[in-house]
């Protein structure tokens, strides 16, 4: 099983958070990511992204890019300093149970930092600081569950890659 994990793309700046939509850059990373993916082959069945505006703009484009009709699910506990432990424990307990989307494509989070480095950290070593992988905005990670939840880590990764680097890769 797969998990794609994302950090929203570049939003403007404004005074109320959870409004702040996506920049013209943002919009770019987000598509850059969907290309991405769909020219990859891979096609998550589901995206969760929090409530807060830019990081379900950044979901929607992905989905509109990757054209498979991907779920689209707002999820709780995607927030900046949300709980990386319990987020990632009801995760597990999700992608291991039936979740009426397409499992085989793995599943694609869209949040913000700190969570976001916090919860790929978490998803590697057991710890939300047992390592540091940077998520500047438009940021995609990829993590293959292994087969057993008991022994740490139960996830490798596939690939990191940064907006600018995708966009080195289409060609763009």
């Amino acid at each position: 099983m797969k998990v794609f994990l994302m950090r929203h793309g570049d939003a403007q700046t404004g005074a109320d958070d959870a409004k702040r939509q996506l920049s013209e850059e943002g919009r770019g990373e987000a598509g850059v990511a969907g290309e991405f993916l769909r020219r990859a082959g891979e096609a998550p069945g589901a995206i969760f992204h929090s409530g807060l505006r830019r990081s379900m703009e950044t979901a929607m484009i992905v989905s509109e890019k990757l054209g498979s009709g991907t779920k689209l699910s707002l999820r709780k506990g995607l927030l900046p300093d949300d709980n990386v432990p319990e987020f990632a424990d009801g995760l597990i307990e999700t992608l291991f149970s039936p979740v009426g989307f397409d499992e085989s494509g793995g599943v694609m989070i869209v949040g913000h930092q700190p969570f976001v480095s916090s919860l790929a950290a978490f998803l590697l070593t057991g710890e939300e600081g047992g390592l540091s992988l940077k998520f500047p905005t438009g940021t995609l990670a990829c993590f293959e569950l292994s087969g057993s939840l008991s022994a740490m880590p139960f996830c490798s990764l596939r690939f990191h890659v940064t907006a600018k680097l995708m966009n080195r890769l289409l060609g763009a």
